[in-house]
């Protein structure tokens, strides 16, 4: 039950479903935990706290009611030319 689409290159931002409704939440997770962290970085622990951090965000971000949401807030699905 999973349907492709391709977006045309070089769109705008309005056509791409990710940077509608996706990429926003993702950011703002993704500064919450690494303001959590920031206290306790040190140089050499900094990549890995780099993607412990983006794993967290992920998972809080990415779920399948913000990516329905970008879907539809683009007009793609349901479709609405508009």
């Amino acid at each position: 039950n999973i349907v492709l689409c391709r977006l045309p290159s070089h769109t705008s931002h309005k056509l791409q479903p990710c940077y509608v409704a996706v990429f926003a939440p993702l950011k703002a997770a993704y500064r919450e935990q690494a303001n959590d962290w920031s206290g306790e970085v040190s140089i050499r622990s900094a990549r890995s706290i780099l993607l412990l951090c983006f794993s967290h965000a992920r998972v809080k971000a990415l779920t399948a009611k913000n990516i329905k949401a970008g879907v539809a807030a683009s007009g793609l699905f349901p479709f609405n030319p508009d």
